[in-house]
């Protein structure tokens, strides 16, 4: 296998899952997680890890909040785990992602209607928001707004789930993501004081015209623009074969990039991926 071939094996899973999860599809999600952990199950670098498990756990809280179906439970369980660890061992680039995580498995595992759970909820999701801000990754400052909106939602919060679904915009806008912003305008309309987001438009240009994904997954759904150091190659992300060990190095050596509309188109040794096929 070529290390084109590899990189391709792990990048168009992880674009889609990328997709998948901001776009707010985890019953699409979970047949490519299976794959991936089929495919693509070594271990091929840290900041892989770090994204999957934010991908990962987002799905499973996801899954286990509409079906509470006990496997997605041990899933979120059993990654949030793993972040935790990975977070105190490997390094403090990963916080931001495991408050998120951190924030979703206090809302889908604690008291529903309970003060003091709400409370505790609310406050991890708003340290989640702060740090995933402070650090400049304001596509994850938007994911965790859009998130922590949804649950206000269900809680008939409306004040404040418009609140922080208008700030979810606002980041988004940022990022330069204008199609995840005309999402939340079509799905959430009556939660987004769409006036504030239009001045915030005016006097807030996006960070780059160049949307800041992370380097593994700056691909469009079909088509991935490959660098290897002066050498460019542009590779169809549709035909992918078995991943070589030699993709392990790809997340540190592979730049690509997604140009948004310019006409160009993780997880530790010990978690227990066994549970998406186990019978209930």
């Amino acid at each position: 296998k070529t290390l084109e071939t590899a990189f391709v094996l792990l990048a168009g899973y992880l674009a889609r899952i990328l997709l998948a999860t901001y776009f707010q599809r985890f019953d699409a999600m979970l047949p490519l997680f299976e794959r991936l952990n089929k495919d693509a199950s070594d271990d091929p670098g840290y900041y892989y890890q770090s994204a999957r498990f934010l991908y990962v756990g987002l799905m499973a809280a996801s899954l286990y909040r509409d079906t509470k179906r006990s496997k997605f439970k041990r899933l979120l369980k059993t990654t949030y785990k793993n972040s935790k660890s990975a977070w105190t061992t490997r390094g403090e680039c990963h916080k931001n992602r495991h408050l998120i995580i951190r924030a979703e498995y206090i809302a889908a595992t604690s008291k529903q209607g309970d003060k003091t759970s709400i409370d505790a909820v609310k406050a991890a999701f708003r340290d989640a928001i702060f740090v995933s801000s402070e650090v400049g990754h304001v596509h994850e400052a938007g994911l965790a707004c859009e998130r922590f909106a949804n649950y206000l939602i269900l809680l008939k919060m409306d004040a404040d789930a418009t609140k922080y679904m208008t700030q979810a915009c606002t980041y988004y806008h940022r990022w330069g993501a204008t199609a995840k912003v005309d999402d939340l305008l079509q799905r959430h309309s009556r939660y987004i004081d769409q006036a504030q987001v239009g001045r915030l438009i005016k006097i807030q240009e996006p960070l780059s015209d160049i949307a800041t994904l992370p380097p593994y997954l700056r691909a469009t759904t079909n088509r991935l623009q490959l660098h290897f150091g002066t050498d460019v190659q542009s590779v169809m992300v549709g035909s992918v074969g078995r991943k070589q060990s030699t993709a392990r190095s790809l997340t540190h050596t592979v730049e690509a990039r997604y140009t948004r509309n310019k006409g160009t188109d993780e997880t530790s040794q010990d978690e227990d991926v066994s549970i998406l096929t186990d019978h209930e």
